[in-house]
């Protein structure tokens, strides 16, 4: 039914639990199907342009929430923000190798929870009082409780 990537990603996932030192995390949850799941992200801004020096997850639900979540993580180690923000569900998907349309949910979640971590850490480079060092949580509705960009 699973692809062996998936298989294996679900048995020894990468970048799993929840780090010591991060900058920004993101939890979503599907009520329907019961999913949940957090990114926590390091950036490394000594680059010119602002790269994950580490993205880790927490997930509880179906194999293919679980397995997409350690293969994004493991896929961002170095990339640019606008890289992760840019990555497309049909992306996410074809790393599946095939996926039943009623799991496809698991795609939709991961990237939706990426999205809003990695938008959240643009808007913030790019606001004036992005000088505050301190980790900040979006929630499930996407706000910081910082203010919106």
């Amino acid at each position: 039914m699973y692809s062996a990537a998936l298989c294996s990603h679900y048995e020894e996932p990468f970048h799993q639990g929840r780090p010591d030192r991060f900058d920004r995390s993101a939890r979503k949850s599907n009520p329907v199907c019961g999913d949940e799941l957090q990114f926590f992200l390091q950036v490394d801004r000594t680059a010119p342009a602002s790269r994950v020096s580490s993205l880790c997850f927490e997930a509880s639900g179906c194999l293919p929430c679980v397995s997409l979540a350690s293969m994004l993580c493991q896929w961002a180690q170095g990339k640019s923000l606008t890289a992760l923000r840019d990555l497309s569900e049909a992306e996410l998907l074809s790393w599946c190798q095939g996926l039943p349309p009623r799991k496809q949910h698991a795609v939709a979640l991961n990237i939706w929870a990426l999205r809003e971590l990695v938008s959240a850490e643009l808007c913030d480079e790019s606001s004036p009082t992005a000088l505050d060092s301190a980790p900040r949580a979006v929630d499930h509705t996407g706000r910081t409780g910082e203010g919106d960009c």
